[in-house]
């Protein structure tokens, strides 16, 4: 054991004459113990004293692979259509902004509508999203439609739609555009609906204050969703361009909050060894294959 570095090396000298212990090598191991091989030293420990542990032939337990793909995003765009969109030019750039953003999102995700003013209603059913979005925007409302904005009434609207035909609405996302608010009291209804489902709650919010939706705000960050803020200027020709950008840039925050920005999603490997289950997960860099 004086040279284990050496590639060789695949046993400990036990003072046989096959394995022979060089007491003369200047190892701080014969310094220590009495320039005694090193089994002789390993046997006396009370874990190895009077042949306990003694080596045997083990099989290794089998191990059991799970490939897991995560399944194409569903989604639900709850956007304002009260009065309360009509300053600032906001519906018409709200409008501009969703026609830009339908080509940022990949194909292959399921996509709904819903706007919503004294009511809410479904602008798009649950559509798979292919390289042809004009069957969203040819349906989209050219100007607002209500005086009021029942805000609830939007996200409520959003997980009937996304449990049409019974399908499972866990795992899916809001994504909320609007002016309002909600009261604590319906914030507390909301919560429980959307944490049960586990959907996922992001609110673009315009407004004049940064500070005016605590509510809100506690709302999607109960989900794991976030809430965004919308930059607006005192609108003019030359203006509404940086308004549209601003909101622009608030759909690329959503989108970022999500493994959707990625061409492939990411594959989970699961295996078990005995009662121990470990996981992880990884990026393909080509498409995946199962």
């Amino acid at each position: 054991m004086s040279q284990h570095f050496l590639p060789k090396v695949a046993h400990f000298c036990d003072g046989t004459g096959k394995y022979q212990h060089n007491v003369e090598a200047p190892t701080k191991h014969n310094a220590l113990c009495r320039e005694e091989s090193t089994w002789s030293v390993i046997k006396q420990n009370p874990d190895f004293i009077d042949g306990n542990n003694s080596p045997q032939t083990v099989r290794l337990p089998d191990v059991d692979f799970k490939y897991v793909q995560e399944k194409n995003p569903r989604i639900v765009i709850a956007f304002d259509s009260s009065g309360n969109m009509n300053p600032f030019d906001r519906f018409s750039i709200l409008l501009s902004a969703l026609k830009k953003v339908l080509n940022e999102f990949p194909l292959g995700i399921e996509m709904g509508m819903v706007h919503f003013n004294e009511e809410a209603h479904i602008v798009k059913e649950m559509t798979i999203l292919n390289a042809n979005e004009e069957s969203f925007i040819k349906v989209l409302p050219d100007r607002p439609v209500g005086e009021q904005a029942c805000v609830e009434c939007g996200i409520q609207k959003s997980l009937e739609l996304l449990s049409t035909n019974s399908q499972s609405i866990y795992g899916s996302t809001v994504v909320l555009v609007t002016t309002g608010d909600i009261t604590e009291k319906k914030i507390q209804l909301l919560k429980k609906n959307l944490t049960a489902s586990s959907v996922r709650l992001f609110v673009i919010l315009y407004h004049e204050s940064e500070n005016a939706t605590a509510s809100l705000q506690s709302l999607a960050h109960s989900t794991t969703g976030r809430l965004i803020h919308v930059r607006e200027e005192n609108i003019n020709k030359s203006l509404s361009f940086t308004n549209l950008v601003n909101l622009y840039e608030a759909f690329q925050l959503v989108l970022l909050g999500h493994s959707w920005e990625y061409s492939d999603l990411p594959i989970t490997v699961m295996f078990t060894i005995v009662k121990l289950i470990i996981a992880f997960s990884l990026h393909t860099t080509g498409g995946p294959h199962i």
